[in-house]
């Protein structure tokens, strides 16, 4: 068992050097004491001088910088939030630190949190205490609530207590819209390019635009094009209702909801042709639904009409007009194209008695 002044040396080196070994601090009564002979055995041994101790030990600074109290926020912009301070000291609050470790969050937090906080990049160099110190935080969100706090450090590593948590809000964001929200119509079957439509900003303009839209509500046979576009071959005549989420550069988001009709494919609905008479002028106009109107027609004679006969059409409502020299018949084939790309054929019979 030590000899109490032993126990109490060693107590008194530790308070004074927590870091220190149980081998630095012997060796260092040893290496400081002073030789003095035992008469009675002719050993020598060091007596313990332990101010001396004191000061040939690596103590290093064992004192940690001081808290920072008056942590404050603002002004703040749409994407930046500044903070200023008092500088503490590197020894509590004298001197001149070492760094700062900033972090933030979203929500509110304690010290037990700090390691699961988002660091701030760029602080600045602590300056001598009781100097006034600020920072702009930047890329944050517009319209957030953010919670800072800062400790300090030395160049021993002693780190201070948690300064105060200061929460501030980022600036409104900006208000988005999207143009057109009512698509050109599209037709089953057909092949289908929405052209792109333009997103606004309001009061500023902060690209690039993230668009995400909700797959469970696109037509089927169409697609995203990550262009602002929508493309494909819908293969479902309906309304559809595609959700979008936008959101800009600095998170200003819109939830919008672009409306889009796929027509029934178009069709001609004319199942036959009234007959003509020899030498009577003749008409007839051909019908079709569906589709995107408006419609462009043609029609073919299949075959000649006798000598002397005339033929024409309007390509606008379909109306042939024909005028036979003698009696007989000829297939005559319609075509309607539509709006949106689709048609349909359909051959008819046209006699003349």
């Amino acid at each position: 068992m030590a000899a109490p002044h032993v126990a109490g040396a060693f107590a008194l080196l530790k308070e004074a050097g927590p870091s220190l070994t149980v081998t630095q601090m012997l060796s260092g009564l040893q290496s400081t004491g002073l030789a003095v002979l035992d008469a009675r055995n002719g050993i020598t041994t060091p007596r313990m001088r332990i101010l001396d101790a004191l000061f040939a030990l690596p103590l290093g600074d064992v004192t940690a910088p001081g808290k920072i109290a008056d942590l404050k926020a603002g002004p703040v912009t749409q994407t930046t939030i500044t903070l200023s301070w008092t500088a503490p000291g590197d020894d509590g609050n004298t001197g001149t630190a070492t760094n700062y470790d900033m972090r933030f969050s979203t929500t509110k937090f304690t010290d037990a949190d700090w390691n699961t906080l988002t660091q701030v990049s760029g602080e600045p160099a602590p300056a001598v205490a009781g100097s006034a110190q600020n920072t702009t935080v930047n890329n944050l969100l517009c319209n957030r609530a953010y919670f800072f706090a800062i400790k300090t450090l030395d160049e021993e590593g002693n780190t201070s207590v948690l300064s105060n948590i200061r929460t501030a809000k980022t600036g409104p964001c900006n208000k988005l819209a999207v143009n057109p929200r009512t698509l050109s119509t599209g037709e089953a079957a057909v092949g289908y390019d929405s052209g792109v439509f333009s997103v606004t900003s309001a009061p500023a303009t902060v690209g690039p635009f993230d668009v995400q839209i909700d797959p469970a509500t696109l037509p089927p046979g169409l697609s995203y094009n990550g262009s602002q576009a929508f493309t494909g071959t819908p293969t479902e005549a309906k309304v559809f209702n595609i959700a979008a989420t936008i959101t800009d550069g600095v998170g200003s988001v819109l939830k919008a909801r672009f409306r889009l009709r796929v027509a029934n494919p178009v069709q001609i609905t004319t199942t036959a042709l009234r007959p003509g008479r020899v030498n009577v002028p003749y008409s007839a106009i051909p019908r079709a639904k569906d589709g995107v109107k408006a419609y462009t027609w043609t029609a073919t004679l299949n075959s000649a009409l006798p000598a002397g006969s005339t033929f024409a059409f309007d390509p606008v409502n379909g109306r042939i007009s024909a005028l036979a020299t003698a009696v007989g018949s000829v297939d005559v084939t319609f075509q309607v194209a539509d709006a949106a790309g689709g048609s349909d054929t359909q051959t008819l019979t046209l006699t003349f008695n």
